[in-house]
């Protein structure tokens, strides 16, 4: 009895171990394959054809190729598939019509951009020329990249580009990330554009580069007076407004003329500088800047009384004062004046 309980323990034993190894023969066994030299049309239809179990996505290395050489090939596959999925965001047939758009929105961006580094060179910054246009990432927009520099050195690009929902984009973005305050993101809708929309858009988004780059001059002046510093930084504002409010105006044929120097007036008990609105070169009305101890006052008039509607007096603290809200004052009390000379010598 004691004999055939041991053949039968024996036998499940040996049952077992069979089947730990058949087991383990099966998982380590490559999987069956069947070249293209082998399939053939006149093999039978019930042929199977099976592939080696690989990771999904990823290829072994080939003969001789080390890891490194591996690795970069698959990058290379990763970004080829990645390039293939940008092509198709995109449809096609809006490709050019964007293009198209973006080539009608040039003149007015150049007209912007010139106005707008009017303002900033007074203050030692400036937006360089266009690079090679392009689309974005995911072909979302076409447009390109432009030089953000104060003083000597570039701090961030300036992305333009035109998308397929009808709005211009600008984009700062900063170079590094000392720099971060400076980025800003603002759009406007493509219809109706031009160079006064143009402005607006490119100033909204540069407003924290100019505040940058005003403060560093006033920084650079530390070793001067206080109020040396001061007046310093208050004339470059004074004289960046005006080249920017000229800006504005010459699309109208319109110009600020300087009458000579400012100069204290004993009457209004402030420095006063005079100015002569001229259109066409016909001088339409006369300007004032009156320079106050902690106000700035910009009057504007006109010699016949029957048109003292035209006249403007508008004053500004001098605390906080930048250059773009200056040259919006100048423009907009200038402005009356002009428009109806204009108007009044129309071509019939």
């Amino acid at each position: 009895m004691m004999t055939t309980l041991v053949l039968i323990l024996s036998g499940i034993l040996i049952g077992a171990g069979v089947g730990i190894i058949w087991r383990d023969a099966r998982r380590n066994a490559r999987g069956a394959f069947i070249s293209n030299r082998d399939a053939r049309k006149d093999k039978p239809p019930e042929a199977e054809i099976t592939i080696s179990h690989r990771m999904p996505g990823k290829r072994e290395p080939e003969a001789g190729q080390t890891a490194n050489e591996h690795s970069f090939a698959f990058n290379e596959l990763l970004q080829a598939s990645a390039a293939a999925t940008d092509d198709i965001d995109e449809p096609a047939p809006r490709r050019p019509a964007l293009e198209k758009s973006w080539a009608a929105l040039q003149p007015a961006i150049e007209a912007g951009i010139k106005s707008v580094n009017l303002v900033l060179r007074g203050i030692g910054a400036s937006v360089g020329e266009p690079g090679e246009r392009g689309w974005s990432y995911k072909n979302k927009g076409f447009g390109s990249f432009r030089r953000i520099s104060i003083g000597s050195e570039s701090v961030a690009w300036l992305r333009l580009e035109v998308s397929a929902d009808g709005l211009l984009h600008a984009t700062v973005k900063p170079h590094r990330d000392r720099w971060d305050h400076l980025g800003a993101a603002c759009s406007k809708p493509v219809e109706g554009f031009d160079a006064v929309r143009a402005s607006d858009l490119l100033s909204e988004c540069l407003q924290p580069a100019a505040t940058f780059a005003a403060q560093a001059m006033q920084t650079s002046r530390a070793g001067t007076s206080n109020g040396e510093a001061a007046r310093d930084t208050r004339d470059d504002i004074f004289a960046a407004a005006l080249r920017a409010a000229n800006g504005a105006l010459a699309q109208a044929r319109a110009s600020i003329v300087p009458l000579g120097p400012g100069s204290w007036d004993d009457q209004a008990q402030c420095h006063r500088t005079p100015f002569s609105i001229q259109v066409n070169g016909n001088e339409v009305a006369r300007m004032h800047i009156d320079r106050h101890a902690h106000q700035l006052e910009v009057a504007v008039g006109v010699r016949d009384s029957h048109l003292a509607n035209l006249g403007r007096r508008r004053r500004l603290p001098i605390t906080g004062l930048t250059i773009h809200t200056l040259a919006d004052v100048i423009a907009s009390c200038v402005w009356p004046a002009v428009a109806r000379f204009r108007e009044k010598h129309q071509p019939a």
